[in-house]
């Protein structure tokens, strides 16, 4: 198996948690059809609850073809959940929602060095 093989492992791995991660998370935006209000107030609190759903499936089509741009957009991505969602406050939520987007900036990371240093 060359470095060729090994970093779209990397990649396709990156990818397929990307895609996992982004469903659990849209998961979390179906609880607000549970509370009280009009159909449009639960329409737009889905939205809202859909953000960062959005901005990872963004992410990954961005990165898709550019492990590089996967790298340091999930890295800079990681750093923005934990100041805006001080997961940093509570360790469970910071391995819930932060953890998996660093692993995935860093494997993203590690495929783009493999790819590099076989020379495409």
């Amino acid at each position: 198996m060359d470095k060729a093989d090994n970093a779209m492992r990397f990649v396709w791995a990156a990818r397929i948690l990307a895609i996992a991660y982004a469903v659990f998370l849209l998961l979390f935006s179906f609880d607000v059809f549970e509370g009280g209000g009009s159909f449009w107030d639960k329409l737009l609190g889905f939205a809202m609850h859909s953000l960062p759903t959005v901005a990872i499936a963004l992410l990954l089509t961005i990165s898709w073809k550019r492990p590089d741009y996967g790298a340091i957009s999930f890295f800079l991505l990681a750093v923005l959940f934990t100041v805006t969602f001080r997961t940093y406050d509570y360790p469970s939520t910071f391995l819930f929602l932060s953890v998996p987007i660093v692993l995935i900036g860093a494997l993203f990371l590690v495929a783009y060095l493999l790819g590099r240093k076989r020379g495409a």
